[in-house]
């Protein structure tokens, strides 16, 4: 899906791009584009986005199918200066259960 298909169609969309323009400016690049799959109920881990630590940048979450209220992403502003991470905490909480 790196160079066609409907991942580059869905990026290209002026939707898109006019809204990540409005705070990065026109000059816009993707980095990366990742899609994963997860089952109802099924937990995606805490993480940070190492690579965007370095510059400003834009994440663009998209959910394509049977998504709930309760599927969103929630972002966690200003965690990665944290001394831990959001997931050593959720990981923490499962082994104290």
């Amino acid at each position: 899906h790196v160079f066609e298909g409907p991942i580059v169609e869905a990026l290209r969309r002026e939707a898109l791009v006019g809204r990540v323009a409005s705070v990065l400016g026109d000059d816009l690049f993707v980095w990366c584009s990742q899609l994963m799959m997860k089952t109802p109920q099924q937990r995606h881990r805490w993480h940070v986005d190492v690579e965007t630590l370095d510059w400003t940048s834009v994440n663009v979450w998209v959910a394509l199918k049977n998504v709930s209220v309760n599927a969103t992403v929630l972002l966690l502003p200003k965690t990665h200066r944290l001394d831990v991470t959001p997931m050593f905490w959720s990981m923490l909480r499962q082994v104290s259960a």
